[in-house]
């Protein structure tokens, strides 16, 4: 059940880190509950496995499940990483997993170390690779060694189901640049179905696609370390009900973003283009009100550069330094606002009134201005709130205003719901053909309903503390 509190939902910040840094020795593991056996998952798997969700799993080094290979993995199974050999589950070109949770039994992938002992990269994360397009040839995808090629001609491969699933305390790095995120995405078709994800205290990025066409609806990206949406190589997906929450001192020295989407590192004009459609995101920065103190690492809201063209609706974001950033001018991401080729509509970026300057940024060729008229101008119906104190805009509203990180902490399972009298309960619009029959026509703005929580029963925010 439900903690029974306010329904405060506000830009983050708060003194509380949930996740300590590393210690110069080795946590305690935790041992198995409930008198279950330790399995240990290494190697390949060429066959088809189903695990037994009365046991408890170990990931070592990287498992990979090879072409013609089939995992499945019960409601309730709990897979702890191996941190020594960076426990990685890689599903290959030609493989398949079938994680179907439910919403009282999700699948947990986590920390193998007790309450008070996990941290950011415990573990390696998960990666899935598929046959679907992608704007270059012969890629690898990062964070793998020796490397692994993703991507095809079929948009609608099919890697299997992804559904009712905690990545906690992922997120590595192997080498600089060389990454594994909580979930990484690379060629994945739309014939996989992935949704109601939560990723938690991930050492990179929360979610990352690199090309295909995979869908996505209820994600949750929560204190995650470097960006929260990460698109590249002309991944074209469709994205609705995605929330992010960001620890105010938790951001990696490289600059951390609610988004940050790429065509190519090049910026080149290759294609596909980069060019997903999100609806319904709800994004927490780590600036509730002005003077609040946070990491100086953190960057912007929407990082949208080097070609890429993205497209977002009904959404409610900010508490970053800077709100919409878009860098490249003439022929590259600023024109595929000009011409039509993507929108940002009946979205609400929300402005700490002491950085106002900071709404609207261009860079590597776009001015300010150019960022500004995207969003004021070929926008539609875009609304920009600015205010000192950001924990009371947005609809979200309490009698004593609180940071939505300092809300959350300690509670495995609160409510999160929009109030029915916040004034983003109404307002979406679903008109833009983008926005085909894969999004849900709903009458509210951001990620939260104001009827009934999504989030209810398979998320947790306080894995911290959780027990396995």
């Amino acid at each position: 059940m439900k903690t029974a509190r306010f329904w405060v939902v506000a830009l983050s910040l708060g003194a509380f880190i949930a996740c300590k840094k590393k210690k110069e020795d080795e946590p305690t593991p935790q041992p198995p509950q409930g008198g279950a056996s330790l399995v240990t998952l290494e190697g390949e798997l060429t066959n088809e496995l189903t695990l037994d969700a009365t046991k408890k799993y170990l990931l070592k080094g990287q498992y990979i499940v090879r072409q013609g290979g089939v995992l499945r993995i019960p409601a309730g199974t709990i897979i702890f990483g191996d941190r020594a050999t960076k426990g990685t589950l890689i599903i290959d070109r030609g493989g398949r997993i079938f994680a179907e949770g439910t919403p009282d039994k999700p699948i947990v992938f986590t920390s193998k170390f007790a309450p008070g002992e996990r941290d950011r990269g415990d573990w390696g994360g998960i990666i899935i690779l598929g046959r679907a397009p992608i704007n270059g040839a012969n890629l690898t995808i990062e964070g793998v060694t020796p490397p692994i090629q993703y991507g095809g001609t079929d948009p609608n491969d099919n890697s299997g189901v992804f559904r009712y699933v905690r990545i906690e305390f992922a997120g590595v790095a192997l080498t600089p640049n060389n990454e594994v995120n909580s979930l990484t995405m690379g060629g994945v078709g739309r014939g996989t179905q992935i949704d109601h994800v939560q990723v938690s205290f991930g050492g990179d990025d929360g979610f990352e696609w690199f090309g295909g066409t995979v869908d996505g609806k209820y994600l949750v990206s929560q204190g995650t370390w470097d960006d929260d949406f990460d698109g590249d190589f002309g991944w074209s997906g469709r994205v609705q009900f995605a929330l992010a929450i960001r620890d105010p001192f938790g951001a990696d020295q490289s600059g951390s973003n609610g988004f940050e989407m790429d065509n190519d590192p090049s910026g080149s004009a290759n294609q596909p283009y980069t060019a997903p459609v999100f609806s319904n995101v709800t994004v927490l920065g780590p600036i509730h009100r002005r003077g609040a103190g946070r990491s100086a690492n953190y960057q912007n809201t929407l990082h949208f550069r080097r070609n890429a063209a993205v497209s977002l609706f009904n959404s409610i974001i900010g508490g970053f330094p800077t709100g919409l950033r878009i860098d490249g001018g003439s022929g590259s991401t600023a024109e595929h606002y000009s011409a039509g080729r993507a929108f940002v509509s009946h979205n609400v970026l929300l402005v700490d009134s002491g950085n106002t300057s900071g709404r609207y940024r261009g860079g590597q060729g776009a001015t300010d201005s150019t960022a500004r008229a995207i969003w004021e101008t070929v926008g539609t119906s875009n609304v920009t709130v600015v205010d000192t104190n950001l924990s009371l805009l947005g609809g979200f509203s309490s009698t004593t205003p609180m940071p939505f990180w300092v809300f959350i902490q300690g509670q495995a399972n609160p409510t999160l719901r929009l109030p029915s009298g916040s004034p983003w309960a109404t307002g979406a619009d679903f008109s833009n053909p983008k926005l085909d029959t894969y999004f849900q026509q709903v009458p509210y703005r951001g990620a939260l309903d104001p009827n009934s929580d999504w989030t209810d029963g398979w998320a947790h925010f306080d894995p911290q503390n959780a027990q396995y």
